[in-house]
């Protein structure tokens, strides 16, 4: 059964530096905000008209997190052992830079601008790069523990998942003005938080929790700041939102089952389906009426209604993440050895057709 937490406002964590993106690489002593590009209203963005298929390799390091800009130009690739960032654009499939100096990047969020979410010794932060320089503008300090990381699609708020001393919680910071706040999520021995996702309304927030007692996936109200929590097994690993809200995908472990992929309900707050998949899976996203797993050198393809198994792509690569086009016509992978292999939507749906 869910469970629900407050309904109350967010609570406001204390920080030392209230304003947003204090220039690199001291965060704490200037404003930046004359530095940062305007962000550009949906009018002026520009579509791409055809996206490049294909293998790009001689990335800096292992893959750990994609993220496709707001207007479908650019694909961000964090490399958390090479304290680098790659801008690809996806026109031609071709690196167009290369963000050095950002200490152990974990996750992307890309909308007009993207931020990965850095981590230090003393303090984790988000880093926020300018996609047309390919460059590091300024970062926000965030507190320790920080983990996953979200934005609205206009790009203006960010979610980064929070886990410290006992207490995870989502720290929610406003681009503009730097204000942090932080949603509650959970008080107790070993609680942690780290996948976060958000609708493509910009209306509810998913989150992966952990807790001693097992895995459970949050989900919050933005309007509302209303919490619900839903047991969904012993563990999660991540998280992804079907178009219609109506479903969640989870993966995680179960002791029977050993891997699995969860259906959840989020209107009802239950879980509908649970099947076991094969290896580990390392990331999962839903695109259209398809939902894409990552495991070993493969991405599975289901049926987002029925979850019967279309096709099995083998990369040939051991794939690390997923992300999609926003227009669902390419599929990027990114891997272990350093690479995105981008592939045709259509060409993997055909294989779902004919499964069902």
């Amino acid at each position: 059964m869910a469970t629900t937490t407050g309904g109350a406002a967010l609570a406001e964590r204390p920080t030392e530096d209230s304003v947003w993106l204090s220039p690199l690489p001291t965060p704490r002593h200037a404003v930046a905000s004359d530095t940062l590009p305007a962000v550009r209203s949906a009018a002026y963005l520009q579509r791409v008209t055809r996206l490049a298929e294909g293998l790009l390799t001689g990335l800096p390091g292992a893959v750990t997190d994609l993220g496709v800009s707001r207007d479908g130009r650019h694909l961000v690739a964090a490399h958390y052992g090479a304290n680098a960032a790659s801008v690809v654009d996806t026109a031609t499939l071709t690196t167009s830079s290369t963000v050095s100096g950002i200490a152990e990047p974990y996750a992307v969020a890309a909308a007009d601008r993207a931020y990965l979410r850095s981590a230090s010794i003393v303090e984790d932060g988000v880093v926020a790069i300018d996609l047309e320089s390919g460059t590091a503008l300024a970062a926000r300090t965030v507190g320790v523990g920080a983990g996953g990381l979200a934005a609205r699609a206009t790009g203006e708020v960010l979610y980064v998942a929070r886990s410290a001393d006992d207490v995870a919680d989502i720290a929610v910071i406003d681009v503009e003005s730097g204000k942090v706040t932080a949603i509650p999520v959970a008080h107790a021995a070993g609680a942690a938080i780290d996948a976060v996702r958000i609708n493509p309304a910009g209306t509810r927030l998913y989150a992966a929790l952990t807790t001693a007692t097992g895995g459970a996936l949050v989900v919050v109200e933005l309007r509302t700041g209303r919490v619900q929590i839903i047991p969904v097994g012993a563990a999660i690993s991540d998280i992804a939102v079907h178009g219609d809200d109506r479903r969640a995908f989870v993966t995680g472990w179960d002791p029977e089952l050993g891997s699995v992929l969860h259906v959840v309900d989020t209107t009802s707050a239950r879980v509908l389906h649970t099947t076991a998949v094969d290896g580990v899976p390392v990331g999962i996203l839903a695109g259209g009426d398809a939902v894409y797993l990552a495991h070993g050198e493969q991405v599975s393809v289901f049926d987002a209604t029925t979850l019967r198994t279309g096709s099995h792509i083998d990369v040939g690569r051991p794939v690390s993440c997923l992300a999609v086009s926003h227009d669902n016509t390419r599929l990027y992978v990114g891997d272990f050895d350093g690479g995105i292999t981008a592939l045709a939507v259509q060409a993997l749906s055909q294989g779902l057709r004919a499964a069902s």
